[in-house]
């Protein structure tokens, strides 16, 4: 009776110790899909972050160089404006 209980005990103590490699391989296989997504997903904001300070450079240059082209036209005269209206 002794040597039954024994294998009964060992037994379930295998089947423990498997349930346990199966969960922590569960574990370690979400955590990868957990890194993985986690990568992806800052690539793609460092993608949208990198297009959207491209886009803010464009706009604030065009928008400097109109400026200093409006600034290095000539002045009009405007002396013959003020003769028309006193």
């Amino acid at each position: 009776m002794g040597l039954d209980f024994f294998i009964v005990e060992f037994g379930v103590f295998i089947g423990l110790q498997v349930n346990n490699w199966n969960e922590a391989r569960t574990d370690r296989d979400l955590i990868d899909r957990y890194e993985t997504q986690l990568v992806d997903n800052i690539r793609s904001d460092i993608t949208d972050i990198e297009t959207g300070i491209r886009t803010s450079v464009r706009h604030y240059c065009g928008t400097l160089l109109m400026t200093l082209r409006q600034l290095t036209r000539p002045a009009k005269d405007t002396t013959q404006t003020m003769r028309v209206y006193p």
